[in-house]
């Protein structure tokens, strides 16, 4: 789809808490991917226990789900523009696509599906591995309101409408650099402001 097409239409994604995110991602690679560069990572989940896996990814010892960006579909892969205009989180998923539908006039279908990780979950995770989480995915965890306890912060910048806030990013796949109004954002200095 060329870009001009893309700009004509709503983009929308959803985001998954960073915690049970990792879990579900564990889950999935003990069950096998269908790729053949997740191989590696389908071992080493078979192997090893999710702490062990998350100490793996966390030192970027993995192709994928290290340091580099956890999200990076919201961001065109070879501009960096950030091509999605609303996000919603897959905790909220019934009433945030019911708020779009209303929103942009599209007919709502309640979603009847839930994830099992979502309570399960919690038994994955001390407090010494969630320490590590925050200390590795500082960026995402500021971006979204990730917080410990599974929950989000409100009035997050990444939430919603995003359409406004579409132009203020980019990010470089090859360098795994995010900015945000042209500065190189880590999250070190907590969510950005909307």
């Amino acid at each position: 789809m060329s870009k001009a097409q893309l700009e004509q239409r709503l983009v929308f994604s959803a985001v998954r808490h960073i915690l049970p995110f990792l879990v579900s991602f564990y889950e999935h690679a003990r069950r096998g991917f269908a790729s053949h560069h997740m191989l590696p990572l389908v071992v080493q989940a078979r192997q090893q226990s999710f702490a062990d896996f998350l100490h793996q990814i966390a030192a970027a010892r993995t192709p994928w789900v290290s340091r580099q960006f956890l999200f990076p579909a919201y961001f065109d892969r070879f501009t960096g523009e950030m091509v999605v205009d609303h996000l919603i989180r897959t905790e909220t998923i019934s009433q945030d696509l019911a708020d779009l539908c209303a929103a942009n006039g599209f007919t709502h279908r309640p979603v009847r599906r839930s994830n099992k990780f979502i309570a399960e979950w919690r038994d994955h995770y001390d407090a010494a591995l969630i320490d590590l989480v925050w200390r590795t995915w500082k960026r995402e965890i500021a971006l979204f309101g990730f917080m410990p306890d599974g929950r989000y912060a409100d009035n997050v910048m990444l939430y919603g409408d995003v359409s406004a806030h579409k132009k203020r990013f980019n990010y470089d796949w090859r360098k795994d650099r995010l900015t945000l109004d042209g500065i190189t954002f880590t999250g070190a200095s907590g969510a950005p402001l909307a």
